[in-house]
This record gives structure tokens, sequence and C-alpha cells, in this order.
């Protein structure tokens, strides 16, 4: 029989075709299964003289979507607080969830004197109290008015007011009874935010808010809260290095005269005076010219300070940062002392509270746990490194 050569060329196309897509399967499996052995590998533990940082991309401002996965970039530093003290182990944990008790991406925190732990459980959009001895969850407060629950402040009246970052608004919650906190009302918003990430009340009982390139000041006048133009620090509408300036503070708390901002976009903390504590004084802030660039302490590049906040005793400063640290400052030092540093068991803290007897409240938003430990020991000898790069 004579070869027809029109059906062997079928013939021929018909197998490279199929050989094409049997290839093109193997890829995709290879390539697939490859992803899925990253993924699962199990990450080395941190070395103390390379820091691994594991930077989770937050929610995109306005999203109602929930964040289930979160998109790692890492990146290898030469840095350790010499020496380090490992950390005590966890109280307790709580982890994912949506039940009480549990959380899904956890932002600020805040604890009361009672022993009372409040948390912006971010992505079940909601605020939760535990409590602080045993981590369970005694309350939870939701409202179609709250979108994307950030940081947390308590105004010592049973209020706790929470920076709404997709809504550009702070909203108030009734406290005084912890076991059902209750959703009040709106206290401000537009056009004063800018993605809001943090507050604190002052003193004064003035509340500073940290938003995308700002801190702001809004006082309650008896009915509302009123922003304070002239007490704006920052420089408006733009990020940036200098000292007038921030690049998403995330972190914001004070002392006195003193306000300390985690500038977490130039890895640093920033330290502002305020003039006064009456008149005109109140109400204007600088940087502080001592400093350079207004920097107290000068992070690695890449370490990225998220929450802080000053123990009982107002002298010693907690900041944890996505690099995956708990530091302990002394802040009577100028630089500050590094006291305490510590990196286990954490990835991702975002937010941190300390109560009375400084037991520390993290909160990790990249492993949804939220965490108690005891008091953070203390370097036998506090790491002298400056602060000025």
């Amino acid at each position: 029989m004579e070869n027809d050569p029109s059906k062997i060329n079928r013939y021929l196309l018909l197998l490279l075709v199929l050989s094409l897509l049997l290839n093109l399967y193997l890829l995709v499996f290879i390539t697939r299964h490859f992803q899925i052995t990253v993924a699962l590998k199990p990450k080395a533990p941190a070395q103390p003289t390379v820091n691994v940082i594991a930077k989770a991309v937050l929610p995109t401002p306005g999203s109602t979507r929930k964040v289930n996965v979160h998109k790692i970039r890492k990146a290898a530093i030469h840095f350790a607080p010499a020496p380090v003290n490992p950390c005590p182990t966890p109280d307790w944990k709580d982890g994912l969830g949506s039940g009480l008790g549990n959380v899904q991406f956890p932002l600020g925190v805040a604890a009361d004197k009672a022993g009372n732990i409040y948390l912006a459980d971010n992505n079940n959009k909601r605020l939760e109290v535990f409590d602080g001895r045993t981590g369970n969850g005694v309350g939870t407060a939701d409202t179609p008015a709250m979108a994307s629950p950030w940081g947390l402040a308590l105004d010592g009246k049973g209020h706790l007011l929470v920076a709404d970052n997709a809504f550009n608004r702070v909203e108030e919650f009734d406290v005084s009874t912890p076991s059902r906190p209750t959703y009040m009302n709106i206290a401000f918003g537009n056009p004063g935010l800018k993605e809001p990430t943090a507050l604190t009340l002052d003193d004064q009982g003035d509340l500073l808010v940290a938003d995308k390139w700002n801190v702001k000041k809004f006082r309650w006048n008896g009915e509302t809260w009123n922003q304070v133009e002239s007490a704006t620090m920052g420089m408006g509408s733009s990020a940036g290095s200098g000292p007038n300036q921030f690049s998403e503070p995330s972190g914001i708390t004070t002392h006195g005269k003193y306000v300390y901002v985690s500038d977490s976009g130039n890895d640093r903390i920033q330290r502002w005076l305020r003039e006064g504590n009456s008149g005109a004084g109140l109400d204007r802030y600088h940087p502080d010219s001592s400093l350079k660039n207004a920097t107290i302490w000068q992070e690695p590049p890449g370490a990225d300070p998220r929450g802080i906040c000053l123990d009982a005793s107002g002298r010693y400063m907690h900041v944890v940062t996505m690099s995956n640290w708990h530091q302990v400052f002394d802040t009577a030092k100028v630089p500050w002392a590094l006291v305490s540093a510590c990196n286990d068991s954490m990835n991702g803290p975002f937010g941190i509270a300390v109560d009375s007897s400084n037991n520390s409240y993290i909160a990790c938003y990249v492993n949804n746990t939220f965490m108690k430990f005891g008091p953070a020991p203390r370097l036998a000898t506090p790491a002298a490194r400056v602060s000025m790069p």
C-alpha cells in the first residue's frame, strides 16, 4: 500500500501537538509542586547575626475582602542587638479563627488597669476583649460602621477609640462592661484623616492620631472631637525622611511633653516636643532639634518598627518590629539604651501593650497569633549601639 503524504503530515502534526500539551502539563505540575514545597518548608530559626524579615502586605485600604494568605517579602539584614536575650515562653497564645478568643489578622492592642486586654481583630472586623490572666475571650463588638480596625486607645472613662484605616475615621465603643463592648458612634473622620493607623491620648486628654503621612491632634469640646490644625506634625500630603516628615507611621505614644512616633517607612523612632502645657504652646509641636532628623532611635534598614508603648513607669519603651523583634529601651538615656531584645515566637508583630505588671501583649498578623509574655528579661549589659547611622 502506498503511503499518503498528506495523511503522514497530519499524523506528525497531531503527534507534535500532543507532545507540546504533555510538556506544558509537566511544566505546570513541576512549578506548582515547587511552590507548594517552598511554602510548606519550615522557617529556620532566627540567627543572632542575620535577621530574616517576613514582611506581609497589609490589606488595601477600602478593601472588604478577608486576607488569609499574605504575600511575604524576605530580605536578610546583618543586625542583632548584642547580646540577645531569649524571649520568655508565652503565658498564653490565641490563634486563627472567628470564634470568641480567636483572631484573624490582629493589629492594635490596648490594656486597662483591671487586666482587660483589647484587640483590633482586623479581618474579623471587630473589637475583641480578652482576660489578660487566662487569654480567654470575654466579649466582642462589631458593626457595619467599622471596616478595618487598626490602632486602639482607651480614654480612661470607659470608652475605647478605634482607628478605622479603610473608612478614614475614628470610631468609639463603650467598654465600661468589658464582656459587652458596645459600638457608640463615629467620633470623627474625613476630611481630616488619611488611612489612620495608630492613636493615643496625651496628658491633657487630647487625642493624637497617626495617619499615612502625619500626626494630627483632636480635642474634645464636651460634644464633639475637633481637629487642632496648628498642632499637625508632618508635611501633609507626601512621605519623606526629613526631620519634619513621616513615611507611614504606625505607632504613637506620649510622655509629658514628648511625642514618640514609630516612623515605619523610615525605620526609626522620632521624638517631637510640645512647646507648653497651656495657651498657644499647648498646640504647637516641633521635631526634637537636639536629635539628628528628630530620630531618638534608628533601626537598621528593613526593620520596620510598628507598635510602641511605654511601661507603667513611663521610662521603658517597648517596640515591636516587622523583623520579628521585641525590644525594650531605657528612655532615660540619649540615645536610648537597649536593655532587652528577643525574637522568639513571633512572626509579623504589629501591636503591643504593656500592663501595670510589665506583662506584654503582642499581636502578630502574619501567623495570626495573639500572645502574652511575662516581664521581658534584661540584658546583663545594656547595648550601647549608637542611635544615629
